[in-house]
């Protein structure tokens, strides 16, 4: 019994302080980001492509997951699917500041259609906060529960822009 305490508590400190982190800052010569006004939504209306920035060392692994079209499914469990990987354009129609409706497209095929609601805690001054709820992943060997939180806005030049933030607690 005494091997089983000793175990259980290695795993706890080792989950407790087994973190690592990356950190990109805002590329220089992008332009900046337009200032979203107290009290409302940011505007991310528009059409992108499904792709990742040519910065992104992970690439691959993002469009693996969906792109941005898995990002701003991710608010619905059970929301990915492999066809989101097939998927080159988003559009995205902001009707109010509280609904978005998001087509994934493949050429002229529609993948997938969302109407995705958005709260007032949702709209922060840096942009739309999409959360993804924790799901069991499995990580470079690891198995937990893995979570991610995008918060979306526009540049002066009319880009979207995600500033990721994805945790995972585990083994």
């Amino acid at each position: 019994m005494r091997a089983i305490s000793r175990l259980i508590l290695v795993l706890a400190i080792g989950c407790a302080f087994g973190q690592c982190s990356t950190n990109q800052p805002y590329p220089e010569d992008w332009s900046p980001p337009v200032a979203v006004r107290g009290g409302e939504c940011a505007d991310i209306s528009g059409e992108f492509s499904n792709a990742c920035s040519s910065d992104n060392l992970y690439e691959d692994n993002c469009l693996n997951t969906g792109g941005l079209a898995g990002l701003l499914f991710a608010k619905y469990a059970g929301s990915f699917t492999s066809k989101l990987r097939e998927v080159d354009r988003v559009v995205v129609y902001q009707p109010s500041s509280a609904q978005l409706l998001v087509e994934a497209w493949n050429g002229k095929e529609l993948v997938r259609k969302e109407e995705i609601h958005v709260g007032a805690e949702e709209c922060t001054e840096d942009g739309i906060l999409v959360r993804s709820g924790g799901k069991g992943t499995q990580i470079e060997g690891g198995l937990g529960v893995g979570s991610s939180r995008a918060v979306l806005s526009k540049n002066e030049d009319g880009d979207l822009i995600a500033r990721l933030k994805v945790s995972f607690t585990g083994v």
